[in-house]
C-alpha cells in the first residue's frame, strides 16, 4: 500500500494481515476492559494493553508507515460490537475531530467535544491529512 494508490482509490483492503489467534487476543482486550460486550467504545488504547500491543505489532504499523512514513503511530482504537441485536447504519463520513488529552486553546483548532469523557477537536486539514484509519474486522466480512 502506498500513498498515491490511497490517494487515487480512498482506500486499501489488506487481507489475513493478523492470524485467528492474534485477533482472538484483540478480543480478550476488549473483553479485560470490560468493552466487547459494549455497542462502542472510543478509547480502547489506553484501556487495553492487549489492544495496545496488537497496535504496535509490525503487521499493524507496516500498513501504515508503507503510506504515511516510519515515524508513524497509533493515537485512537475504537471498538464496534455491532450484532444483529446491537446494529446501526453508518452513512459514508470522514471523521474530523481527533481524540486529545485536554483542551489548549490554539490557532487551527475549533469544535471542541466530550465523547465517553474523551476530549476531542477539529485541528487543521494538514493534521487530518496526515492520519490513516485502520479498519478491523474481526468477523467475516465482504464489502456487502
Amino acid at each position: 500500500m502506498n500513498r498515491a494508490q490511497l490517494n487515487q482509490d480512498g482506500f486499501h483492503i489488506a487481507r489475513g494481515v493478523l492470524n485467528r489467534d492474534a485477533l482472538d487476543q484483540v478480543c480478550r482486550g476488549a473483553d479485560e476492559s470490560g468493552t466487547a460486550d459494549k455497542p462502542n467504545k472510543r478509547n480502547l488504547l489506553s484501556d487495553s494493553q492487549v489492544v495496545a500491543d496488537i497496535s504496535l505489532d509490525d503487521r499493524m504499523t507496516s500498513l501504515v508507515q508503507a503510506s504515511l512514513g516510519a515515524d508513524a503511530f497509533p493515537v485512537r482504537a475504537l471498538w464496534f460490537n455491532k450484532s444483529n441485536e446491537e446494529n446501526w447504519p453508518v452513512a459514508w463520513h470522514q471523521d474530523l475531530t481527533i481524540a486529545v488529552d485536554k483542551q489548549v486553546n490554539l490557532d487551527g483548532f475549533s469544535n471542541w467535544t466530550e465523547k465517553q469523557g474523551v476530549t476531542h477537536v477539529e485541528p487543521p486539514v494538514e493534521i487530518l491529512e496526515s492520519m490513516l484509519t485502520i479498519r478491523m474486522s474481526i468477523d467475516p466480512s465482504d464489502a456487502s
